[in-house]
């Protein structure tokens, strides 16, 4: 279960002979992000219809979904957030645990912990960037964090 080939350039040797795993992912991956969007979208349609309904009992403004309809990609930043820092903090956790004579990318069990990432971890990264520009950097203009995603891809 080789997919990446580590004898030339782990990086080019990922996308260019790793067997779709990281096409497969990020549009896997892509999917759900576009799902988190969709809810954090009717959420938000959700709270402005109330408001437009009855402007006297709107929702409080400091409710999640208040939260969410201010910004609805919130959940998936969310998700992204959590999934990268689970997976970048077991990647070091473990590769530190290793001890100070054996500092190889390769656990003991064969897990490469690189692979893990090329694997994992950056296309749970790269598609949540895209489509975050795609439902929120786009629609609301925000040039800023429009560049962010660029620079982190």
């Amino acid at each position: 279960n080789n997919y990446c080939n580590m004898s030339n350039n782990p990086w080019v040797e990922c996308f260019v002979k790793g067997e779709w795993i990281f096409e497969t992912r990020f549009l896997i991956y892509s999917l759900g992000y576009c799902l988190l969007a969709y809810i954090g979208n009717t959420c938000q349609k959700s709270y402005f219809a109330e408001i437009k309904k009855d402007p006297k009992n709107a929702p409080d403004h400091r409710s999640f979904k208040a939260m969410i309809a201010s910004r609805p990609t919130v959940i998936a930043a969310t998700v992204h957030s959590v999934a990268t820092s689970i997976i970048s903090c077991g990647i070091l956790i473990t590769y530190y645990m290793q001890g100070t004579y054996n500092k190889s990318w390769t656990t003991p069990g064969g897990i490469n912990l690189l692979e893990v990432w090329q694997t994992v971890g950056l296309p749970i990264s790269i598609s949540y960037f895209l489509t975050d520009c795609y439902f929120y950097c786009l629609p609301r203009k925000d040039g800023l964090i429009f560049v962010h995603h660029i620079i982190m891809c």
